[in-house]
């Protein structure tokens, strides 16, 4: 590719829509060479000031930096994309300082933040059985009515089941769960290409009334 030019490069993606492999290319010139966007920072359009964040986000060493560029750039956080898309460039650390952090973000008041509690354990394929209880307790004792935290609820429930299916579904026959992240659930699981059909009859045979309240 040839040398990026700030100003073009504005041009460019405020004037045309680009597909989710072109950004991904872009940034990746971007951190090849060098390219300042601070001035994109303060910039009122979030396609511009999204790349500034990833720009950053994209040349952290650590977890502990990256954790740190969040924190302090939460008005970059204004749709689901703007979470999902970190986990491109998650660099993961060990169980107990991801869930710490976790933790915190279940506080925060912007439902993509408390979105981003989950979706970071997503794609992270060092969680064991210990962990999972964690997680699945932690979703059983934060009910959130706000749609986008819930579908990650349900999307991490579902990548939990692939490897730990009888922790999932017991959750399911005996948690304090809502009708509402039921259905989510299920959803999710019978979309999965990673899960048995055995598994998926399971879950769509789990009627409201089969669940045990504790």
């Amino acid at each position: 590719m040839q040398e990026l030019n700030v100003k073009e490069l504005e041009q460019y993606l405020l004037n045309y829509s680009i597909t989710i492999p072109e950004k991904t290319s872009l940034l990746k010139e971007i951190k090849k060479q060098s390219i300042d966007l601070s001035s994109w920072k303060n910039n009122p359009s979030h396609v511009l000031s999204s790349f500034y964040f990833l720009s950053l986000f994209q040349k952290a060493k650590s977890f502990a930096e990256q954790k740190k560029l969040i924190l302090s750039n939460k008005r970059y956080f204004k749709n689901w994309y703007d979470v999902d898309e970190l986990t491109k460039y998650l660099i993961y650390d060990n169980f107990s300082n991801m869930f710490s952090f976790a933790e915190r973000l279940l506080k925060e008041k912007n439902l993509f933040l408390r979105r981003m509690a989950y979706v970071i354990f997503i794609f992270n394929h060092n969680i064991d059985e210990n962990d999972v209880d964690i997680l699945i307790k932690t979703i059983n004792d934060h009910h959130d009515s706000e749609y986008y935290v819930a579908m990650a609820q349900a999307w991490l429930l579902a990548t939990l089941a692939i490897k730990y299916f009888s922790k999932v579904y017991q959750f399911l026959l005996t948690g304090s769960i809502s009708k509402d992240l039921l259905s989510k659930t299920k959803g999710k699981i019978r979309d999965s290409f990673r899960i048995t059909e055995e598994n998926k009859l399971l879950i769509k045979n789990l009627k409201r009334n089969d669940i045990i309240k504790k």
